[in-house]
């Protein structure tokens, strides 16, 4: 039933796709579906694309990696010790509410045009990662931690036996939402720094040559990627549920 139900909301949307365009009817501003799906399979085969392509997502495992590292660590110092947590409480407010196109363009200005896109999709998925992961902590119930140490008292143990399978489905949490959002910021940060070598790249280059066809298959590709991600994602979780 679930998967009828997801591909009747795909055709759904292929129809209102299918009558924008008949409404518009200008092959330049609306492409159809069919010249869309063209240009999907040229930027699949294309080796410059490609490249383009695989530099996005490279980007993006190493923005996410750094980011889960640091928030894991400054969210355990956070749930230990009270004055860290409220040193680090006006950095996460101001990561979250400062407007995206401020950060990109400030860091666009202080640091090379390279390192600013890692930068800036690090200090929006930091603020994510960190609030999921101290509110998991702060979740866990004393007893199994009173119990446990009187058992063992190293915190290399604890870390893998106790925190980790505590903590383990907010980390999914935070791995979903920071995926989703990372490749949003990552390829908007593109964009406006026009970076070399990136799908923003590819985006900003099919705006100037007035290309919409394939700013909506980088988009199309965009979602589908990331789909698979999620489902990526919660597969493990439901293999790492199966196995405990």
């Amino acid at each position: 039933m679930k998967k009828w139900t997801q591909a009747s909301s795909v055709l759904s949307l292929l129809l209102i796709w299918y009558l924008v365009y008949l409404i518009i009817d200008h092959p330049i501003l609306m492409p159809s579906i069919l010249e869309t799906t063209k240009s999907l399979f040229g930027l699949l085969v294309e080796k410059e694309a490609l490249l383009s392509i695989t530099t996005t997502f490279l980007r993006l495992m190493v923005s996410v990696g750094f980011s889960f590292l640091l928030s894991l660590i400054l969210s355990f110092l956070s749930y230990k010790y009270k004055l860290v947590e409220t040193f680090m409480n006006p950095y996460m407010v101001l990561f979250k509410t400062v407007p995206l196109v401020s950060v990109i363009l400030i860091l666009y200005v202080l640091v090379h045009f390279r390192v600013a896109p890692y930068i800036i999709t690090m200090l929006m998925i930091v603020p994510i990662f960190y609030q999921v992961f101290l509110s998991g902590l702060k979740g866990i119930d004393q007893t199994y931690i009173d119990i446990y140490l009187l058992e063992d008292n190293k915190t290399n143990t604890s870390i893998k036996y106790l925190y980790y399978p505590l903590i383990k489905p907010y980390i999914i949490i935070g791995l979903l939402q920071a995926v989703g959002l990372g490749i949003k910021v990552l390829v908007m940060a593109e964009f406006i720094t026009q970076s070399r070598s990136g799908i923003g790249r590819l985006i900003y280059d099919a705006k100037i040559n007035l290309d919409y066809a394939t700013i909506y298959a980088i988009t199309i590709l965009l979602i589908v990627v990331a789909y698979l991600i999620e489902r990526l994602i919660k597969r493990y979780e439901k293999h790492e549920t199966k196995s405990v």
